[in-house]
């Protein structure tokens, strides 16, 4: 048994969810094979060092606190709710006119156009070189490529293969898409994400590959390791939910929303061990844990992204990436500014116009490029 194997046993375990069958296994192992044993004591020392039984013990406590704490969060949003509706109902008449004015406007049409005919289709390309693009605006529709049958349907797809070699699914900026792998697990890609992945899994343990972002719902499956490898980090998983961060560049951020993961770097020189509600940042040398928003985190998968204290380089980047659109900055001075705010997906008009109101800045369309300045 591989040490990816028995980590998984060792996590199932200690976060109390080994089987009967599993928790045998283990007992057996530990009496018969002295190579497992090695393995597994040596787990044991690290978890000791990432209070990994004191995590154990408090999940249920921190669990509760967090749905308290949540639970106040929308109550507090409810009565700020109320206390708006008031006032919203006398604004909404001065701004229906302005509305249609707006509407009119034909730097609005001018948006609208860009925003439609830049879209640049999803790709799915075979290790053989086949590609198939795909539209997540479609019905349901079935598709085959080499040795796979691929149901399409509105927002991403599923498939039905015994080919073991790997693919890779992209999916451009400014869209998200959605994919059913092999044996049950649910992967939500964000915009400018390349995954690989097989149409099959074979072997003891499931692997992939992601560039970009992407949120996990894992299917169960002890005896077969389920393991993310990133540029700089692999991401080994049990029956789990959580986001990974990966895009080029930038610090690598896992975040765990349930279950438990543990993350390496690709030299397996440092890990740490996440427990729900935890986020780990790599900045290519060590990790950072800390807790996190999941409202925030895991906005993008209904098609929002906030953004802290952000440069307006880093923001034009993420624009780019958020809508699909070339953002370019005219006045270098305004490089100094920070930002702070939300993008939607459908509401590109809205971004420039909080832009406009934060930090004076205007824009101009020039062929397929928004021009902040």
């Amino acid at each position: 048994m591989d040490r990816d194997h028995i980590l998984q046993l060792y996590i199932t375990n200690f976060s109390g969810n080994a089987t009967a069958e599993e928790q045998q296994l283990i007992r057996e192992k530990l009496r018969t094979d002295a190579a497992f044993s090695a393995t597994w004591r040596e787990l044991e020392q690290e978890g000791t060092a990432l209070n990994v039984e004191d995590f154990v013990q408090r999940m249920d406590t921190q669990q509760a606190l967090l749905n308290n704490y949540q639970r106040r969060r929308r109550r507090m949003r409810m009565q700020r709710m109320r206390m708006a509706a008031a006032a919203v109902v006398m604004v909404c008449i001065a701004m229906g006119a302005t509305w249609y004015l707006y509407r009119s406007n034909p730097a609005h049409q001018q948006l609208n156009t860009l925003a439609v005919s830049g879209k640049v289709p999803i790709r799915l390309q075979t290790k053989n070189g086949e590609v198939i693009t795909l539209d997540p605006s479609d019905s349901s529709h079935t598709l085959r490529i080499s040795n796979a049958v691929i149901s399409s349907h509105a927002g991403g797809m599923s498939y039905a293969s015994t080919d073991t070699a790997q693919n890779s699914l992209t999916v451009p900026a400014g869209q998200q898409y959605k994919i059913v792998l092999s044996d049950g697990s649910e992967v939500s890609l964000n915009a400018a994400t390349t995954f690989r992945f097989p149409f099959h899994f074979s072997g003891s343990s499931r692997e992939v590959y992601l560039s970009g972002e992407a949120y996990f719902k894992i299917a169960r499956d002890p005896q077969h390791p389920f393991i993310v490898h990133t540029a700089s980090n692999d991401i080994d998983v049990l029956g789990t939910t959580f986001n990974i961060n990966a895009y080029p560049g930038a610090n690598v951020a896992t975040s765990l929303t349930s279950g438990a993961v543990m993350v390496r770097n690709r030299e397996a020189t440092t890990q740490q061990l996440l427990k729900p509600g935890s986020q780990a940042q790599y900045d290519g040398n060590t990790f950072t844990v800390q807790s996190f928003e999941e409202e925030e985190v895991l906005a993008w998968l209904d098609g929002t992204c906030y953004y802290h204290h952000m440069n307006l380089l880093e923001l034009a980047d993420a624009a780019s990436r958020f809508y699909g659109l070339q953002f370019t900055i005219a006045n270098p001075q305004l490089l100094q500014q920070t930002f702070t705010g939300l993008m939607k997906r459908n509401s590109l008009e809205d971004f420039l116009s909080d832009l406009k109101i934060t930090g004076n800045i205007n824009y101009t369309i020039d062929q397929d490029r928004i021009i902040l300045k």
